[in-house]
C-alpha cells in the first residue's frame, strides 16, 4: 500500500511539468549593483591591508631609529648640545633674538 501511494504521487508530480522560472523585475540591475559593491569592498580591503602593513613597517623603523642617537661625526663641537635648542636656564642666557 505504501509503495502504491508513492508511485501514484510520482505520477501526479510528473504531470505538473517543469515550469520555466521568470526573473523578478529589475533583478538584473540589482544583481549588477550588488556585484559592483562586493568588488569595491574587496578592493578597499586589499588596499587597507597594504596600507596597514606599510604603515606598521614605517612605524617600527621610526621607533627603532629613535633608540640610537645620531652620531655628530668627526669635527663636531662636543660642548654644543645635539638637540635643536640649547638648554636655557638662569645661568645661561638665551641667544639674542628679534624680540
Amino acid at each position: 500500500m505504501l509503495l502504491a501511494s508513492v508511485l501514484d504521487s510520482y505520477d501526479v508530480l510528473a504531470q505538473v511539468g517543469n515550469p520555466t522560472p521568470e526573473e523578478p523585475p529589475h533583478s538584473d540591475r540589482t544583481l549588477q549593483l550588488t556585484r559592483y559593491a562586493f568588488w569595491l569592498l574587496f578592493l578597499l580591503a586589499i588596499v587597507a591591508v597594504v596600507v596597514g602593513v606599510v604603515g606598521a613597517i614605517v612605524l617600527i623603523v621610526r621607533r627603532a631609529s629613535r633608540s640610537n642617537p645620531p652620531n655628530p661625526g668627526p669635527g663636531a663641537d662636543p660642548t654644543r648640545p645635539s638637540g635643536p635648542y640649547p638648554p636655557q636656564g638662569p645661568s645661561q642666557p638665551g641667544p639674542p633674538g628679534p624680540w
